[in-house]
């Protein structure tokens, strides 16, 4: 085990001027200061870019992808750039409360887990408005059925990724197509703590309408994974009905306002 082991933090950047200066920084104040921080510019046309290159940190490397190709493209780049032990998903809109990465790490080296997640909070407009929370274990049968984790709480051993990758056309889930690939090499352990925040915006790929996001589904399970039509839009419901009554029922905790 690796005393201080490198962790690259892969960020996917797509025209979000108004948030991913505070996003990197949840990154560079992190009570862990061995990381890398890549950010994959994916073609924006405002000053995403620019804001990025402004940062006068050591540990931040842009790379820009000269036409738009999607998120799932953005992350192969950067796992093929990453030269960490670990790697950790943290989208340009989204924050880290600041021992993140150096909790996380803790609770995989004491554990000897390779591939983890932690809680998180969504908030709108600077208000929380619900806990997503986890199970405590989720294998590759949990993952055939729903994604149960939130991308920007994610950190796995680098070794896992060997190998694995997403098409250029999974423009969504291509996150849950990672944790699909990996989770047949481990199983995915929580850390039952609130860590990393979400930023509700539903303007996002993540909230578009449920007939888009089935769709979505289907387009994964049928290119991605290879199914036929009829398994695939199998998958792809039983995906919405576990993501439906499950996930939401079970471990999204709304907050109540007056």
């Amino acid at each position: 085990m690796k005393i201080n082991p490198l962790i690259s933090v892969i960020m996917p950047l797509y025209n979000s001027e108004d948030f991913v200066r505070e996003s990197i920084y949840s990154v560079l104040n992190q009570s862990y200061p061995n990381f890398e921080l890549l950010v994959i510019d994916d073609c924006s046309s405002d000053r995403s870019a620019e804001i990025v290159k402004s940062i006068p940190d050591r540990r931040v490397f842009l790379y820009v992808i000269r036409e738009r190709s999607g998120a799932a493209v953005a992350r192969n780049l950067g796992l093929c750039k990453a030269k960490g032990d670990y790697v950790a998903f943290l989208d340009s809109d989204d924050l880290w409360d600041p021992k993140k990465l150096e909790k996380q790490l803790l609770f995989m080296q004491k554990n000897f887990f390779s591939f983890t997640c932690t809680y998180s909070r969504g908030v709108e407009n600077g208000k929380l408005v619900y806990i997503e929370k986890c199970p405590d274990v989720v294998g590759q049968k949990d993952f055939l059925r729903c994604d149960y984790l939130s991308c920007l709480t994610v950190m796995a051993e680098k070794r896992l990724f060997d190998n694995v990758s997403v098409l250029p056309e999974i423009k969504k889930r291509n996150d849950y197509a990672l944790w699909i690939q990996i989770a047949k090499k481990d199983d995915c352990h929580c850390l039952p703590e609130v860590l990393a925040t979400y930023r509700i915006r539903h303007s996002s790929l993540s909230h578009q309408n449920k007939f888009s996001l089935l769709k979505a589904h289907y387009i994964l399970w049928s290119r991605q994974f290879q199914k036929s039509a009829i398994s695939a839009w199998c998958y792809a419901l039983r995906n919405a009905f576990y993501t439906t009554f499950i996930k939401k029922k079970r471990f999204r905790y709304y907050v109540k306002t007056r």
